[in-house]
């Protein structure tokens, strides 16, 4: 009997999930969100993790576009100096300031 007892307890814990831990805001909002998924909230976690991964995913792809994007500036001022020279500042004042004079 308490073999069998120590494999219910196992399997309890490999496939249950225990909030209880979290904060009390967290842990309505959390609950909150899986009336979406009838609450279950396995589901609920698996969708937050999604959600994160795809985040995180699309964070490294904007900081990437940024270096691109700095890097080709670089590139385009260095192969055409003139370009820098004729760009226009304009300060708070309205005053217009040209090629950094």
């Amino acid at each position: 009997m308490g073999e069998e007892f120590e494999q219910l307890k196992k399997k309890l814990r490999e496939n249950s999930l225990g909030i209880s831990r979290l904060d009390k805001a967290t842990k309505l909002k959390f609950m909150e969100m899986a009336t979406h998924f009838c609450d279950d909230y396995g589901q609920t976690l698996a969708w937050c993790l999604t959600q994160a991964i795809e985040y995180q995913e699309a964070k490294k792809l904007f900081f990437k576009i940024y270096e691109i994007e700095q890097r080709m500036n670089e590139i385009e001022n260095q192969m055409n100096p003139q370009t820098e020279a004729k760009k226009e500042i304009k300060t708070l004042g309205g005053k217009i300031i040209k090629g950094g004079q």
